[in-house]
């Protein structure tokens, strides 16, 4: 009897404690999938698209040095048994020295695209920052987290969509310049 007098004291302080804390403890969490936004921003994937498309005419432009190397690469091969070992070492040196030359210019055009895309996510960003921090005031969640940050979620408490929106809402600039 004593035992169950206990048992039920402890229970019925052990639920106040609970809900209280609760109470107490109690946030307002919102989350959103960085990804699904991105992906989901059509002027930034368009941006990206014809980003990609100057970088491919780009890299086309380097086709006619290609075709040079390729060419040598012909001659070494085909005339290696007749060139005597002089000129195919001059052939074979002009042949590493285009591919050198080459392989730079591609490196340039891929990392100018490079820093192109990855400038204008900054601006991307910095939008969805701001968007997420009205989000925030506006609603009054105290913690808002991204898919990086938690494994599953309630729909009731997933804002992507919303940022989604606003983001599509805005009319943001980019830059495809460097500078």
């Amino acid at each position: 009897m004593i035992f169950k007098n206990y048992l039920n004291r402890f229970v019925f302080f052990f639920f106040i404690i609970y809900f209280y804390s609760l109470n107490l403890f109690a946030n307002n969490i919102a989350v959103f999938d960085m990804n699904k936004v991105y992906e989901n921003n059509k002027n930034f994937q368009d941006f990206v698209k014809i980003t990609l498309e100057n970088k491919n005419k780009e890299i086309k432009s380097l086709d006619s040095d290609r075709n040079d190397i390729n060419k040598l690469k012909n001659v070494i091969e085909n005339d290696s048994l007749i060139l005597d070992q002089e000129s195919l070492n001059l052939s074979i040196e002009n042949y590493n020295k285009k591919i050198e030359k080459f392989n730079y210019d591609l490196n340039l055009i891929e990392n100018k695209y490079q820093k192109i895309i990855k400038k204008n996510e900054q601006i991307l960003l910095q939008s969805i920052i701001n968007i997420v921090s009205d989000l925030a005031k506006i609603n009054e969640f105290d913690v808002i987290l991204t898919e990086k940050s938690y494994f599953l979620v309630s729909e009731n408490i997933d804002i992507t969509n919303v940022i989604i929106q606003k983001l599509n809402e805005k009319d943001i600039i980019f830059k495809s310049d460097i500078n």
